[in-house]
C-alpha cells in the first residue's frame, strides 16, 4: 500500500540504496581497521619473540681457547703479518672460528701455507679465509670446514596451460655449516602463483638466513601475504635444514606436499598436517 501511494518511489529507493552503501562501506572500513590493528599486534608479538630468540642465542656462551689463540698469533707473525689479536672461538657445537686482527698488510702472503700451518696447529680443517680490509688494518677469519659436502639438483615444470612456473626454490649455506633449501608453491598457476611463491621463498629465506626462527619467519610471511592483496594470496613453504657437520636434517612444512627421503635402499615419507602461509591470520 505504501509503494502504491508513494509519489517519489524511485527517489526513495535511490536514497535507501545510497545510505545503505555508505553504511556498508563504513562497516567494511571498521572491519579492515580491526584486521590491521590485530595484524599490528601480532607483528609486535612476533618482534618480541624474535628478540627473545636472539637473546637465547647470544646467551649461549662460546669458549675461547686462549692457549691456541697465542699459538695462532705467533703463526701470523712468523709469516711477517703483524697480528695484534687472535681469537680461537669454539661454539656450543664444538666448531671453531679463528678471528685475527692484523696491521695493514702491505705485501702478498702465501695463504695456502698460512692455512696449512694453522690447520696443523689446531688439528682442524678450515675453509678459505675471509679477508676484510679497513683503513686501520685487516681482519682475517677462518671458519672450520664442514665434514660433509652436498650436491643439489632441481627441475622446474610449469602446468600445460602456463608458460610460467608457480614454484620457487631458494638454496643457501650459512657461516656455520648449515645448508637450507626452501621450496614454495604459490596458489593456482601462472604469474600470480609465481609472484606469491617468489615472495614467500625470498622473504622467508632471508629471515632464516638472518637467524630468525622458522616459527617467527612464518608469522612474518603470513602477514606479508595478508597485506599484499585484498584477494586471497596463499603460498606453501617447504624447508629442509641440513647440518654439514653432524649430517642431521630438519624438515619444516607449511601446507607443503610430502617429502621423500631415500636412505640405505629404503624410502621414508616426511609429511605434516599444516596450512599454507596467508590463509589465516
Amino acid at each position: 500500500l505504501f509503494l502504491e501511494k508513494c509519489r517519489k518511489n524511485s527517489a526513495l529507493q535511490e536514497s535507501l540504496l545510497r545510505n545503505f552503501r555508505r553504511y556498508d562501506e563504513k562497516l567494511h572500513e571498521e572491519i579492515r581497521l580491526d584486521e590491521k590493528r590485530k595484524l599490528m599486534s601480532e607483528q609486535m608479538e612476533c618482534m618480541s619473540d624474535i628478540l627473545r630468540d636472539f637473546s637465547k642465542k647470544f646467551s649461549k656462551s662460546s669458549l675461547v681457547d686462549n692457549e691456541l689463540s697465542a699459538e695462532i698469533k705467533n703463526i701470523f707473525n712468523s709469516f711477517s703479518v703483524r697480528c695484534t689479536k687472535a681469537l680461537c672461538i669454539v661454539d656450543t657445537d664444538g666448531n671453531m672460528t679463528i678471528e685475527a686482527s692484523c696491521k695493514k698488510i702491505d705485501r702478498e702472503i702465501d695463504r695456502r701455507k698460512l692455512k696449512e700451518a694453522i690447520e696443523r696447529t689446531s688439528l682442524r680443517k678450515f675453509s678459505e679465509p675471509e679477508i676484510d680490509f679497513t683503513d686501520t688494518g685487516t681482519k682475517i677469519t677462518f671458519r672450520q670446514k664442514p665434514w660433509l659436502r652436498m650436491k643439489v639438483g632441481k627441475i622446474q615444470l610449469s602446468s600445460e596451460d602456463s608458460p610460467i612456473c608457480g614454484d620457487c626454490l631458494r638454496d643457501f649455506t650459512d657461516d656455520f655449516g648449515n645448508r637450507t633449501i626452501i621450496l614454495s608453491d604459490g596458489m593456482g598457476t601462472g604469474g600470480r602463483a609465481a609472484v606469491d611463491a617468489a615472495m614467500a621463498a625470498e622473504y622467508f629465506g632471508g629471515l632464516v638466513e638472518k637467524n630468525v626462527s622458522y616459527d617467527n619467519a612464518l608469522k612474518i610471511i603470513n602477514s606479508i601475504l595478508e597485506l599484499k592483496s585484498t584477494n586471497e594470496s596463499l603460498a606453501t613453504i617447504d624447508a629442509a635444514h641440513f647440518n654439514l657437520f653432524s649430517g642431521k636434517v630438519e624438515f619444516h612444512k607449511a601446507g607443503a606436499a610430502v617429502s621423500f627421503v631415500r636412505k640405505n635402499g629404503k624410502c621414508m615419507v616426511i609429511e605434516s598436517a599444516s596450512l599454507p602461509a596467508g590463509i589465516l591470520s
